[in-house]
């Protein structure tokens, strides 16, 4: 999770607002770029789990390291194939990818059951080659260091804030979590998470807008489309609030019997977490998109300084929701945080932009 952060912020937020405006060498000036960070990347978790993995009850073998080695670079270039194709060809290009990956791979270890994780790790590379290997013919364009350098530094420097949010926007998330288990026990902390990952499915639709919304709103904006942006943007929150009251009405009458029968009795008690996570979800679509809005007209560091002070306020609530009220504590936070970020971001645009 912590790598694919990383790897968004470093690449694919700040190339979907520069790529309209970008040589055809763009793309593979990145592609490389990825290689070299997914080698790097890999070779940090193979020797973190060589040291940690005993202590957790894994003592992985070399041939364990060396497949996760190989699955990590893998995971990487072929993500990067599937986002970089929302931004630089098209979202079916992107679907082909993904279900190239995921769902062949979800098939195979149904079909294989794999009985160790040397099985899991094979599997886990044979589905990553199709996406993967179309990176290769980007790496592989020849152009000179210089040339390549300095693309890459003027895209990171463009990008940095990008990649600070990468951990505040793990942190002011995952918070409330922490503290949940410090203060309480691990069975509170299984049934927030477990609860609230029903509503996080939605996700998905976080990604299209991230990736294949955003260059489309990017190109409009550079061509002098400002207005359209505008224009776009409220349809989508229209379109998007429709089917978020419609989903928030169907949780308020059948929350508890969709609790129970997808997870049990034991959770189905806690299923007004499930409401909280869907009005926390509803405010953290609205302020991805309001910080998506005033990135694509220029301002790269509005998300910065909205997750900056989300984590200060997912910090402090959390210790005090937490302490008098528990797990509802913890997922009132998330309702919280991202009302929080979003009135930053507004106040940041008053008063310094």
């Amino acid at each position: 999770m912590a790598v694919l952060l990383l790897n968004i912020g470093i690449f694919y937020q700040g190339a979907a607002i520069l790529a309209p405006n970008k040589k055809s060498s763009y793309l593979s000036n990145l592609a490389k770029l990825q290689a070299v960070l997914a080698l790097i990347f890999a070779l940090v978790a193979v020797i973190f789990w060589r040291f940690i993995g005993p202590l957790l009850n894994w003592q992985p073998s070399i041939i364990e390291l060396s497949l996760l080695f190989v699955y990590l670079v893998g995971q990487q270039l072929a993500d990067f194939s599937r986002r970089s194709a929302y931004i630089f060809y098209s979202s079916t290009r992107a679907m082909l990818y993904s279900i190239s990956l995921y769902p062949l791979r979800l098939l195979i270890l149904l079909i294989v059951r794999p009985s160790n994780v040397s099985q899991v790790l094979i599997i886990m590379i044979i589905t990553e080659i199709f996406s993967a290997a179309s990176v290769v013919k980007y790496i592989g364009r020849y152009d000179s260091f210089d040339c390549w350098w300095s693309e890459v530094k003027a895209h990171i420097s463009y990008s940095k804030f990008f990649i600070y949010c990468a951990p505040l926007g793990w942190l002011w998330i995952y918070i409330p979590v922490f503290i949940l288990g410090y203060m309480t026990d691990k069975d509170q902390v299984a049934i927030l998470v477990t609860i609230r990952g029903l509503t996080n499915m939605a996700n998905v639709f976080m990604e299209q807008i991230e990736n294949k919304s955003v260059n489309e709103w990017s190109k409009i904006n550079f061509n002098g489309g400002s207005s359209a942006v505008e224009k776009n943007i409220k349809s989508l929150i229209a379109k998007a609030s429709l089917i978020w009251i419609s989903i928030f009405l169907v949780f308020i009458i059948l929350g508890q019997e969709i609790i129970s029968i997808a997870l049990g009795q034991v959770y189905a008690q806690y299923w007004t977490i499930l409401i909280y996570g869907w009005v926390a979800f509803g405010l953290y679509f609205l302020s991805r998109v309001m910080g998506i809005k005033y990135r694509i007209q220029g301002d790269n560091k509005i998300e910065y300084v909205g997750y900056f002070f989300g984590v200060l306020i997912s910090t402090g609530l959390s210790i005090a929701l937490i302490y008098f009220y528990g797990i509802y504590g913890a997922a009132f936070v998330y309702i919280m945080a991202p009302i929080g970020v979003i009135i930053t971001q507004q106040l940041y645009i008053k008063n310094y932009r």
